[in-house]
């Protein structure tokens, strides 16, 4: 079987007819374009449609729903840092036996995490309404450990947005002293 060449032009080109491919690129003339035009089409054709998130639909039943649910949270709660590396994915899959909790991330699944996860899967599943609070609290101090650094870089950004408003509100001088006193009192950290 013979390799076939990437095209040097335009598919209209090629096929001496009009063909509309409804595409961004310029026409390719010359010798140093034709070289890249079959890398333009390629990232052309692999460039996602840039659109607004839309909610998911909503599940057929509220049993599906708190699943989902419960699947977020447990996802954004494994999700220790911040820059996608640990986004993580949670899926449930019924077995017989039990239902098994697959966990996926962008950069894969550390140790730690694993070991996290085990940990607030035992928790929930010993939890009843004499212990829920301090199973509550355990996870939270746990989340919190774990995600330390995602926390800070949402306390960081807080603080650079705090200096912010308060620079922009030292510019507005408010007409009297109440207003003065109320601007003082909302900034106080």
């Amino acid at each position: 079987m013979m390799a076939t060449a990437p095209p040097s032009q335009p598919r209209a080109k090629l096929q001496a007819r009009k063909i509309s491919l409804a595409s961004p690129l310029p026409p390719v003339d010359g010798p140093i374009p034709k070289q890249f035009y079959p890398k333009l089409v390629l990232l052309q054709a692999l460039k996602k449609p840039v659109s607004e998130h839309r909610p998911r639909e909503a599940a057929p039943d509220q049993v599906s729903e708190d699943r989902r649910d419960f699947l977020d949270s447990f996802g954004y709660l494994c999700d220790y840092k911040k820059g996608g590396g640990s986004v993580t994915a949670p899926a449930l899959e019924k077995r017989p036996e039990s239902n098994f909790l697959w966990l996926a991330a962008n950069e894969g699944i550390t140790m730690e995490v694993k070991e996290y996860a085990k940990t607030i899967l035992i928790q929930l599943k010993n939890v009843d309404p004499t212990n829920q609070a301090d199973v509550e609290d355990e996870i939270l101090q746990r989340a919190v450990k774990l995600c330390f650094p995602r926390i800070e870089v949402y306390r960081l950004e807080m603080v650079r947005r705090v200096v912010s408003c308060r620079r922009r509100l030292a510019k507005e001088e408010p007409d009297d002293a109440s207003e003065r006193k109320q601007h003082r009192d909302c900034l106080t950290c």
